[in-house]
Formats: structure tokens, sequence, C-alpha cells
């Protein structure tokens, strides 16, 4: 049961307890939900070695290190990031608000969004972007 599995993952609620703690933004916490539920759901998977460190700010995006689209299920993950926006978003948007957390494609874009290139974690993108709103 997918629902068990969330509940049972100890990085998925020590993710969402930084959440309340950090005063996350609930756009970052619906982001944090979606890769989450995209994870249980096979939608992506973690990088070899790893993709969890700990919640601590500048290290992840709240726990996040990286992870990859599996292939045939970049159109359901990209999807699933797109119903976060009230409207349909411009590519521009959605690849905006991964790099607002931090989450970059260690290659183009498309290729990450179809799974053949990882989305890792990059504190200067997260850094930038958070100076860019203040």
């Amino acid at each position: 049961d997918e629902k068990r599995m969330w509940e049972q993952n100890e990085h998925f609620q020590e993710q969402v307890r930084a959440c309340s703690r950090l005063h996350i933004k609930s756009q970052h916490e619906c982001l944090l939900r979606q890769l989450q539920m995209a994870l249980v759901e096979g939608l992506i998977q973690l990088p070899e070695g790893g993709g969890f460190s700990g919640c601590q700010e500048g290290a992840s995006f709240l726990g996040w290190t990286g992870f990859e689209v599996v292939g045939r299920q970049g159109a359901a993950f990209r999807r699933r990031i797109v119903d976060m926006f009230a409207r349909e978003p411009n590519d521009k948007t959605l690849n905006n608000a991964l790099r607002r957390a931090g989450l970059v494609p260690r290659g183009g874009w498309e290729e990450a969004w179809n799974g053949t290139a990882a989305f890792v974690f990059d504190p200067r993108t997260r850094a930038q972007c958070a100076s860019s709103r203040a």
C-alpha cells in the first residue's frame, strides 16, 4: 500500500518536520510532497549511492540531493509537477519550480524530464534564486 510506504519512510517524515521547522513556503512543501509521492509510485528513483541526506539547509532540498526520472514515466512525473499550478505553466515556470529548490539537471532540462539526465541539488542555484527574490 502506497500510503503505508510513505508513512514508513523515515526520510519523508523528517522532511515534512523540516518544512514546519523552517517555515517553508507552500510551493516548496508542495514540491516536496510531489517528489515523495513520485518516488513511492515509481515515477522517479534515487540515484545509485543515495539521493537523501539530512535536512540541513544548504546541503539539500529538504533532504533531497538528487533523483532521476524513470524514463517511461517522464510524462507522468512532469504532469505531477504541472498540476501544482492553478494554470498550465510554461516550460520556464515549470523548470523554475525545481530551480528555486536548487534541483537542476545534470544535463539539459528535457533530458532530465525524460530520465536521461539526473536532477541534482546545487546550493549555488538555490542561493541565487533566494537572493533574486529578496
